[in-house]
């Protein structure tokens, strides 16, 4: 379900079609569109906020488990919000490079801020990344990451480069459609995946549980068991001098 969900999300989605070419120059308007700075505070806020939640002493009282599903996929998430960042940064530092070459004019301050928001973007995907699989759910965390950069991917490609244009070519309601339904199954795949993991981590939990009893009851069964033979022994000892008296006696 999770497959056909991101299948659906791409062959319906922004950049499945080959969209009107926007120039360097035309950048900056579209970035200061409402959809656009939006989607920019939504990204941010989410990764400034957990990364202060993990990571500032104040927090530490609502920090979750490192182990925990919560971290698993808050980290994951995250780390794919801000890599849809770090792919528009790419694209215009892309764009900057190919019109240099092309017409021999250094590309325009906006390239060389890109260039630094990339380095920053990327290094904070590949932490939050590293974050969700050292959180001992690997098998549950690349699925994750995977789908959802595809869908931010798709929403920032939408929201940047008016791409979601795509969604009403014809037949019209056809692929709105189909996108919003790709949306719902990678949605509610992604639910069915973390509560099998919580199932199977409490699972986990609960044999762990029973064999740490198991082993405190077979310890306290041995030490009753050592300490009977010990008494039955120092009864048998005290016992052999009483008898060697009588047959001396005899």
């Amino acid at each position: 379900m999770l497959s056909v969900g991101v299948l659906l999300v791409v062959i319906s989605g922004p950049g499945s079609v080959q969209a009107d070419v926007v120039l360097l120059e035309e950048v900056p308007s579209l970035l200061l569109q409402p959809a656009c700075l939006a989607f920019f505070a939504v990204v941010l806020a989410a990764v400034i906020g957990w990364m202060l939640l993990t990571k500032t002493n104040a927090c530490a009282a609502y920090k979750p488990p490192n182990s925990s599903i919560t971290t698993t996929v808050c980290s994951a998430c995250t780390s794919a919000m801000i890599g849809s960042l770090s792919v528009v940064s790419l694209k215009l530092v892309v764009m900057g490079i190919s019109g240099w070459a092309a017409t021999g004019v250094f590309p325009p301050p906006l390239s060389v801020v890109c260039l630094l928001f990339l380095v920053i973007f990327g290094w904070l995907q590949l932490y939050l990344l590293n974050v969700a699989l050292s959180s001992g759910q690997a098998m549950f965390a690349i699925p994750l990451y995977l789908s959802l950069i595809c869908v931010f991917i798709s929403f920032a490609a939408g929201v940047v480069f008016n791409e979601f244009v795509a969604l009403m070519r014809d037949p019209v309601p056809l692929f709105l459609l189909l996108y919003i339904a790709g949306l719902l199954l990678v949605l509610g795949a992604l639910c069915g995946l973390a509560y099998s993991q919580k199932i199977k981590a409490q699972r986990e939990e609960r044999s762990m549980k029973t064999a740490g009893t198991l082993r405190s009851a077979d310890g306290s069964s041995k030490l009753v068991v050592e300490s009977t033979g010990a008494n039955n022994g120092v009864a048998a000892a005290s016992a052999v001098p009483a008898k060697t008296q009588v047959d001396l006696a005899c």
